[in-house]
């Protein structure tokens, strides 16, 4: 499902997700973690890509004070 949420990201908003794995500190289990950075207006659409392909996911939507890099600019 990662894959899939990763690809509508890209194709949707043009933005692109770091993938790792993470492991459950009690059942071990291994699953995918996906990392994108976003704006507060892309959040609603960024949300509803994520319930549509799955509905279980664990997400968090955090404000961040900057981001410096590749496609993003100073103010």
């Amino acid at each position: 499902k990662s894959e899939r949420i990763a690809e509508k990201l890209l194709t949707e908003l043009h933005r692109e997700a770091i993938a790792f794995p993470a492991a459950g500190k009690t059942t071990g289990e291994v699953k995918e973690v996906l990392f994108c950075v976003f704006s507060k207006k892309e959040a609603r659409f960024v949300k509803s890509i994520i319930n549509n392909i799955d509905k279980n996911a664990f997400f968090l939507v955090v404000d961040i004070r900057e981001v410096l890099g590749k496609g993003f600019f100073e103010k």
